[in-house]
């Protein structure tokens, strides 16, 4: 990989970075974040999506993440009975 490579790689990640800051400014959660407190929540965190199910926490599996719904919605399940639906909260 040659110098400008890499150089174009991090611009757009930091591109990236600030649209994932943009989206997480619209949540109220986040609202008396300052810019730099979101482009830097968003440097730390990893980007997934999935179109199936997938499970990001099981029961009784402590959890070692957290996690941001910025779109979709997920099922949240007691054994084989799903309780409710989650989603992103504006």
């Amino acid at each position: 990989m040659n110098r400008r490579e890499t150089t174009e790689a991090r611009e757009a990640r930091e591109k990236e970075y600030g649209e994932d800051a943009r989206r997480l400014r619209e949540f109220a959660a986040f609202a008396k974040f300052s810019d730099d407190d979101l482009k830097r929540i968003a440097r730390a965190t990893h980007r997934t999506s999935t179109s199936g199910p997938w499970p990001l926490i099981r029961e009784q599996t402590p959890s070692d993440a957290c996690y941001i719904l910025l779109s979709g919605e997920a099922g949240v399940f007691v054994g084989g009975d799903r309780i409710a639906v989650v989603g992103p909260v504006r």
